[in-house]
């Protein structure tokens, strides 16, 4: 699997687990597949895809807000 695909799958895994996010174990055991999981959500915290919230859970950060305009 390609990293992007990779990568959108462990955050849809997240996204789908609820409000309060998933554990490391939880989300490595939910994936079926052997990949280095340290190192595709270590990515994705740095790119802002990913954040940690309560009891150490992993959470997809939502994204950022945009003001569209209406220009003439």
């Amino acid at each position: 699997m390609t990293p992007s695909t990779t990568e959108h799958i462990v955050t849809t895994t997240i996204a789908n687990s609820g409000t309060k996010g998933m554990t490391y174990h939880a989300l490595r055991d939910a994936l079926s597949y052997p990949t280095n999981l340290a190192e595709i959500i270590h990515r994705l915290a740095r790119l802002g895809a990913l954040s940690i919230g309560s009891h150490g859970r992993w959470r997809v950060t939502p994204p950022p807000r945009t003001t569209e305009r209406n220009e003439p």
